[in-house]
């Protein structure tokens, strides 16, 4: 009766004022998540600083192999681990800037630039390595093209230093809070 279909309407009220705290609380907790420009840009430091020893460990390679101390074989063993490792720190990168989407209208010149910078060092280094395996036989290609691939990335982390100096102000405004 007419019992039955209050109860029946109340229930449904019931669920849906649920259904729509559940979805403005997602919504919050999803907004919590993301990160201002500037709070984005700070975590990048952690990136380059994983990229420069990277880079160290890429150099130490390339230079045991340019001066003959390792053979070939040695030298593709050592980038196809590069290779791996690379694939490993972008995946990491990708996660990270997945979890926490920068918020629209956060992001200034600098923090967009800086961060883009820090990407592009990905694609180089991956650039960098299918470089070296196409001219493992050819040294002398091999050690000009590695300072072409090396001028590229410090292209980019200088492009990253130059937003850091920029934006170096905010990211003492974070660390205080």
């Amino acid at each position: 009766g007419k019992m039955r279909k209050k109860k029946i309407l109340i229930i449904v009220f019931i669920l849906l004022c649920a259904l729509t705290g559940i979805s403005v609380g997602h919504y919050f907790w999803k907004e919590s998540k993301k990160m201002t420009g500037v709070e984005w840009f700070a975590e990048q430091e952690s990136y380059v600083k994983q990229m420069e020893t990277y880079t160290d460990s890429m150099d130490d390679i390339m230079t045991l192999y340019l001066n003959g101390t390792i053979t070939k074989d040695d030298f593709l063993n050592h980038l196809s681990v590069k290779q791996d490792e690379l694939t490993i720190m972008k995946g990491m990168y990708q996660k990270e800037k997945k979890a926490h989407p920068v918020r629209t209208g956060t992001h200034n010149y600098a923090t967009k630039k800086g961060c883009e910078s820090v990407e592009k060092c990905y694609q180089a280094f991956d650039d960098l390595i299918s470089m070296a395996e196409k001219n493992a036989d050819d040294k002398k290609a091999l050690a000009y093209k590695y300072i072409a691939a090396h001028e590229t990335l410090i292209d980019h982390l200088s492009d990253y230093m130059a937003s850091y100096e920029t934006v170096s102000e905010q990211l003492e405004e974070i660390k205080d809070e």
